[in-house]
């Protein structure tokens, strides 16, 4: 028996609680707030005391301690959601190694109803073109949602493949405002793959598609209508819509097929930092180009 004690908000717990519920070999045995926890209150030491596992509704900076100490407690840790730096990822990456520990950062919806049903139909991709249009406005020079824009394309990459890069270009500049309004980065990855990323925030309907390039087909993935398209030389297309799926239920297959298999997982932790480390070196050479 698996005895979960997870750490959220009352609509997380009802919700998870719910989906556990159809796995008699797991069990929740306590609840408790974010803010219990922080404060150390007698909720979350017994949660300390009487689970193995410890499942967190969110993790951003003012809970990092918090995950430190369970993970240092011998608890193994699943997040939900996660938002901190790259630096504090190879933290308690280090802290769970070294502790054989579980830590599974659990992928955003879109993976599992989108990403994981294309990501079966890729193989070698020579060429990865991904195109997203965004209108939102701001008064900075650089839009505060291009940071979190290139950040989940990233993720996006490695949900497809993983790889060493071997060269990032990029350009960016303004073309109808004061601000950028157009970005192109090109990567070049060891394995032979290129993904071309073009961001624009000029006056367009929002767009987000993905294009992978591989022997004999053309995949395109588009976000927004939810849909796969594959092209093969036979000159026609087939056009899947991607049906609705329970993606809480997706999450904790996921988590039962991680725990069941291995005792220490730390594999999403990296595709996290990996994935910040490189829209961060983006975002800076974006910066000295615009300087």
């Amino acid at each position: 028996m698996m005895h979960i004690g997870l750490i959220g908000s009352t609509s997380f717990y009802h919700l998870y609680k719910n989906e556990f519920s159809k796995h008699p070999q797991v069990t929740i045995s306590l609840e408790c707030s974010l803010l219990d926890a922080l404060n150390n209150t007698s909720n979350f030491e017994k949660i300390l005391f009487q689970c193995e596992y410890i499942f967190f509704e969110e993790m951003n900076a003012p809970y990092f301690n918090l995950i430190t100490s369970c993970l240092k407690n011998g608890k193994h840790i699943i997040i939900d959601s996660l938002s901190i730096t790259s630096e504090q990822i190879h933290e308690i990456y280090s802290i769970a190694i070294e502790g054989n520990l579980t830590c599974l950062i659990l992928n955003d919806p879109s993976y599992y109803q989108l990403f994981k049903p294309f990501s079966k139909e890729i193989n070698n991709p020579f060429y990865i073109e991904m195109e997203v249009q965004n209108n939102n406005e701001s008064e900075k020079d650089l839009p505060t949602h291009i940071p979190q824009t290139i950040y989940q394309c990233m993720q996006h990459v490695l949900y497809l493949f993983k790889s060493d890069i071997k060269q990032i270009n990029v350009k960016s500049c303004k073309i109808f405002s004061e601000k950028i309004d157009f970005i192109s980065v090109m990567l070049d990855f060891s394995n032979g793959c290129c993904v071309h990323l073009k961001i624009t925030t000029l006056n367009t309907p929002p767009k987000h598609t993905i294009h992978v390039y591989q022997q004999d087909r053309i995949y395109t993935l588009d976000l927004i209508e939810k849909t796969i398209c594959k092209n093969d030389n036979t000159n026609t297309q087939n056009n899947q819509i991607v049906t609705h799926i329970n993606t809480t239920s997706e999450k904790l297959q996921h988590f039962l097929e991680v725990v069941n298999h291995t005792k220490t997982y730390t594999h999403s932790l990296l595709d996290r930092s990996f994935a910040l480390e490189l829209s961060g070196k983006i975002l800076k050479k974006i910066n000295s180009f615009n300087e």
